[in-house]
């Protein structure tokens, strides 16, 4: 139990630190998966977090001077079945106005995708949901913008292309 309370103080610390370091983002979520249940690789992953955490201590994002843009861009990408043990596929999400990342996203996906289309799809889903909701908080500040999906899968781009039932 009191190695249990430590990984998730540990995990916790991490998944904090992983808001300003997009480096770490996707190990932040691994490592809280396993905060419900802690195994003992689970303590492995938060020390090589740690190691490589001390071998680059900095991440540096750059803002530079842009013209306005009114334009947000999500871009979406998926791991089909990336987890060995669940089969789950993981989305990451990225969100940019212009050159700037104003949103990011890493998450294990709630169903076993039965292809790379259908993994990159969800996650296309998923962009555009956070691109609805980053919208809604850009209005809030009476910042109008249109939003624009990326993706380089192009079973996802035809899916959400498809128009009507089909045949």
């Amino acid at each position: 139990a009191a190695e249990a309370h430590n990984f998730r103080g540990c995990g916790g610390t991490v998944q904090f630190i992983s808001g300003d370091r997009l480096d770490i983002k996707y190990a932040a979520k691994e490592v809280m998966r396993d905060a419900g249940a802690p195994r003992k690789s689970s303590q492995t992953k938060v020390k090589r977090i740690g190691r490589y955490l001390r071998r680059a201590p900095r991440f540096v994002l750059r803002y530079r001077w842009q013209k306005p843009s009114h334009v947000l861009v999500m871009g979406a990408d998926a791991s089909h079945a990336g987890c060995r043990r669940t089969r789950k596929s993981t989305s990451g999400v990225l969100g940019r106005i212009g050159k700037h990342l104003v949103h990011a996203s890493s998450s294990t996906q709630s169903t076993v995708r039965l292809s790379s289309g259908e993994a990159e799809y969800a996650a296309l889903v998923r962009a555009t949901a956070e691109g609805l909701y980053i919208r809604a908080v850009l209005r809030f500040m009476w910042r109008e913008v249109r939003i624009a999906l990326e993706s380089d899968s192009t079973a996802a781009i035809g899916t959400v292309r498809r128009l009507g039932p089909g045949k």
